[in-house]
């Protein structure tokens, strides 16, 4: 259903209070990015408004061409296919040391120090800033340095999330790339070259195939569990949809496997460190203050996004509200920093000068996008109900 109120026969309305915040989030999020980045001398309110109908209609129609599956995939591919060409398109236009974001310099330039001997926390992006970049996510940069240009990583993360998603949801699929062609924002991490989104989705992939085989992960925690501290080695965002995912599986493990998980989790995530704290710490530990600070105020959203963690990690039931949490959580965090920064400097500071990454909303979408392409009664996807698994030990 394209609305959040759905009737059958004589029964009242019931309201998908999750569905309905999941549509205020997207809608939301991709508004601030039109509000603030609008290159058109039209009223940004009256573009606000277009999108928010041309959204609407063309979802759905997405959703009415479901019901063809053959019609679904090809559309499917044939949207992944547009997507990628606009991506390259992109790649080869805009120069990253031409705009003002530095997220693909700060990549290129540690891969280069890297490779010249020298300690690749000491180098700055082209707009001059220190980077703040976890090793494993840098050095995962380091091919697509050799190949000319880091943004080629948005190519290979994108081509990975479209097979991982038909592979999961067919035809279905479809309604999570409409979702990322209608996003401003993600067109504009897009043409940055900024891998934020990158990263998430390659977070999200892991999650995908982890709910595609779970018998696979299940025989080989260990090396999931080392895997899982590699990817928190990427950005400290990929926390909560990982710690979501497997806490209810963990809550059954046996007391051996319970500890062994949690070790290599964190041996995971520590030792790529090692080898830079050697050679020269202070730089890495002002890298890793730039990671864990994005804004003022962090401290009591941080207290707020452990909260709502914690009573979403014991309350969630299915892999439909596992998305949803994922995604409400990354985007309260954002949402409460950005709160402050308006309280404190003025909402149009916030909007309209560089006082606040709004870019930081966009960790949320690859989760989100996943999350309103469920059928909530799933007569397409149902919601794959995980509980059965849980009640005995792995």
């Amino acid at each position: 259903m394209l609305f959040p109120a759905i009737k059958r026969d004589n029964t009242p309305y019931q309201y998908d209070f999750k569905l309905i915040g999941g549509i205020l989030i997207y809608f939301y999020v991709n508004m601030i990015f039109i509000l603030k980045y609008n290159p058109l001398s039209v009223s940004s309110l009256w573009i606000s408004l277009f999108y928010l109908a041309v959204v609407c209609c063309i979802f759905f129609l997405l959703k009415k061409l479901l019901k063809c599956p053959k019609w679904a995939t090809i559309l499917y591919f044939t949207g992944c296919a547009g997507i990628l060409i606009m991506n390259v398109l992109l790649l080869h236009f805009i120069d990253y040391q031409s705009v003002n974001v530095d997220r693909a310099s700060g990549l290129h330039n540690w891969n280069d120090y890297l490779l010249q001997g020298i300690n690749p926390y000491l180098s700055q992006t082209h707009m001059e800033h220190n980077l703040s970049v976890f090793p494993v996510w840098a050095i995962f940069h380091l091919p697509f340095y050799g190949l000319g240009d880091v943004g080629y990583s948005q190519l290979f993360c994108l081509i990975l999330l479209f097979v991982a998603l038909f592979l999961h949801f067919k035809s279905r699929s479809l309604l999570y790339i409409g979702l990322m062609a209608m996003s401003p924002a993600f067109w504009y991490h897009c043409a940055m070259r900024s891998d934020l989104l990158s990263n998430m989705f390659l977070a999200m992939i892991f999650m995908i195939l982890l709910l595609r085989y779970p018998l696979l992960w299940q025989r080989h925690k260990l090396i999931t569990a080392f895997t899982i501290g590699l990817l928190m080695c990427t950005r400290i965002f990929v926390i909560i949809p990982l710690f979501l995912f497997f806490w209810p599986y963990w809550l059954h493990f046996s007391w051996r496997d319970k500890i062994l998980f949690v070790l290599l989790c964190l041996t995971g995530f520590i030792v790529p460190f090692i080898p830079f704290v050697i050679w020269g710490y202070e730089p890495l530990i002002a890298s890793w203050s730039l990671q864990t600070t994005h804004g003022s105020g962090n401290a009591w959203a941080a207290i707020v996004c452990f909260i709502l963690t914690i009573y979403a990690a014991f309350s969630l039931k299915t892999e439909r509200q596992l998305f949803f949490w994922s995604s409400f959580i990354l985007f309260a965090v954002t949402f409460l920093v950005s709160i402050e920064t308006i309280i404190n400097e003025g909402l149009k500071p916030f909007l309209f000068e560089n006082l606040y990454d709004i870019a930081y909303y966009s960790a949320c979408f690859p989760f989100l996008f996943y999350f309103l392409s469920m059928e909530k009664n799933g007569y397409h996807m149902p919601s794959k109900v995980l509980i059965p698994s849980w009640k005995k030990p792995l």
